[in-house]
């Protein structure tokens, strides 16, 4: 240092033993980065490693587009495998393809020994090409060696050459039970084309956070399965916790996301999400063995702005509770000749189609949600499908523009207990249905206000509450007496039907005798059920007369 030469600083025995324990040093000498890289591979001692386009290329890929990269991405993945640094649960590789790049996948990456970080420089200007037929582009752990380190990836589009699809996802995934604290896809700006499937995805741990993730299936041509699955099994001793989806698409699938888990499978969000071109949105069979297996609801299931077009059961969801549809938009396709209506969740077999459809579910809200067609609808198909085994469902607000004649708007199965459904505030801007089709309640016992406030059809005799108590208000003209000096008024029925009102009992009464006819003399109620009321009379009189009353019950 004394003599100024360069030289003498490189060998200085007092610069070595300051710099010897660098890593950007050699022999314990000071020497450039770039030439270090090049004589160790990239197998650096440090707790993350940036493969960038010019480290790939020293390592042999071409990144031509024609060139199968596979084999020398997995070597240099392999080389850091096992320098996991304490506290992180695997080694971190930073894979970074810079724009106008196309990184071609003859062999798939595997990748389930370390946390990848795959970044490109634009979801349009970096692609991962997979070769026509291949088995994948990522896999990210398997049954047998799950993958031990998380899987992040922005910027970039991943493209099966084959446009009618190779028939393999293009990234497969099984995770550890050790990364259950450990957020395991982070994604952003990625786009998928033409692959059989996008995703399939096996024991996720927590935190699945996706912004602008699109799915292109083969051009119009529905794949028979989801864009992106996920599964979870009873190797998963964790569950999987808190997912968001923000500004995602998913075209030309059976599903766009579907959820089939036997352990929990909890707060699921979707935030303007669209699906287009396949039977729905979102599939959810969520029944785990590890709690019994039978009346598991998995919590928070959220659906805000979201969109789906499609020939039905947007939202097919079974076992979820706290499920909220707040101002979202479904729209049914014609359904062609030939396409087979999938199964329930749970393998009940189904001979018509709903727009949603819910089985085994809790505490489930629909908010200004608006489900629109252009006489696409059988006459057998039903807007909403709410199962006997689902509690607390209310939909508010929601409006409906379906002119062709269908089975029914809310259809509400068989068996359900007193007052667990309800539909409030509905508006019919359009409905061939008919007014006893707005709500087919088959054991007839659950909260209707379409049973008594029906405008589209000009019935406005009663109201009801969000707690299922309804209140008539009549006035029944042109009453005689009969032999007895008494006066029978029958309640109005549900609208459209012979249903009874009124399912809890004889109704709070109170009424009124109208005009100014007194040869009856003085009157008193008689009897009341469910079903009507009868009024006493002092005498007999042929006048003709009419009664005002307001009834109020469950």
């Amino acid at each position: 240092m004394t003599s100024g030469n360069p030289a003498d600083i490189v060998s200085s025995t007092e610069v070595a033993a300051q710099f010897g324990g660098k890593v950007d040093s050699e022999g314990g000498q000071v020497g450039p980065t770039t030439s270090l890289f090049a004589s160790t591979g990239n197998n650096l001692p440090v707790d993350t490693v940036l493969l960038d386009g010019h480290a790939l290329r020293r390592a042999g890929c071409k990144l031509d587009g024609k060139t199968d990269d596979g084999p020398a991405i997995n070597a240099l993945i392999t080389s850091v495998a096992s320098a996991a640094p304490i506290g992180l649960p695997a080694p971190s590789v930073a894979l970074q393809i810079p724009a106008g790049v196309v990184v071609y996948i003859g062999t798939a990456l595997s990748t389930g020994t370390v946390s990848l970080s795959i970044s490109g420089g634009g979801k349009e200007d970096t692609i991962l090409l997979m070769k026509s037929g291949g088995s994948g582009v990522i896999q990210h752990g398997t049954t047998a060696v799950p993958a031990v380190g998380t899987l992040q990836i922005r910027d970039v589009s991943i493209i099966d050459s084959d446009i009618t699809g190779s028939g393999a996802p293009a990234i497969s995934a099984v995770f550890s039970s050790s990364l259950s604290l450990f957020g395991c896809m982070s994604w952003s700006n990625v786009v998928f084309r033409y692959f059989t499937q996008a995703g399939n995805f096996t024991n996720c741990p927590r935190d699945i956070v996706w912004f602008n993730v699109v799915a292109n299936g083969p051009d119009n041509t529905m794949q028979d399965v989801a864009g992106f699955r996920f599964n979870g099994t009873a190797a998963n001793t964790f569950g999987n916790f808190t997912s968001v989806f923000l500004a995602c698409r998913v075209d030309n699938y059976l599903f766009g996301w579907d959820f089939h888990s036997m352990v929990p499978w909890e707060g699921q969000r979707f935030y303007g999400c669209t699906a287009y071109n396949g039977w729905g949105m979102v599939r959810a069979w969520l029944n785990p063995a590890t709690l019994g297996g039978t009346n598991y609801q998995a919590p928070i299931w959220i659906f805000d702005g979201c969109d789906h077009q499609g020939y039905g059961f947007g939202l097919d969801l079974y076992g979820c509770r706290m499920v909220r549809v707040r101002s979202c938009y479904f729209v049914p396709n014609n359904l062609p000749s030939g396409i087979s209506i999938p199964a329930a969740p749970d393998g009940t077999a189904r001979n018509y189609r709903s727009m949603l459809s819910f089985r085994q579910c809790g505490d489930v809200v629909l908010d200004g949600a608006n489900i629109e067609s252009g006489n696409n609808l059988d006459s057998t198909s039903t807007l909403v499908y709410v199962h006997s085994d689902v509690s607390y469902f209310r939909s508010h607000r929601m409006a409906v523009l379906v002119p062709e004649t269908i089975a029914a708007g809310f259809e509400y199965a068989a068996g359900n207990a007193n007052n667990v459904c309800g539909a409030f505030d509905s508006y019919w801007g359009l409905w061939g249905g008919g007014v006893g089709r707005c709500v087919l309640d088959h054991s007839g016992n659950q909260m209707n206000l379409e049973a008594v406030h029906y405008p589209n059809s000009g019935i406005y005799y009663g109201e009801i509450t969000p707690t299922g108590r309804y209140k008539i208000l009549q006035t029944d003209q042109n009453i005689t007496l009969d032999s007895n000096n008494r006066a029978a008024v029958t309640f109005p029925t549900r609208a459209g039907t012979t249903l009874p009102v009124f399912i809890g009992g004889a109704p709070h009464l109170d009424w009124g005798v109208l005009g100014k006819d007194t040869s009856a003399g003085s009157a008193y109620l008689y009897d009341i059920t469910s079903t009507g009321f009868v009024i006493q009379f002092e005498k007999s009189s042929s006048a003709t007369m009419g009664i005002e009353y307001t009834a109020e019950g469950f």
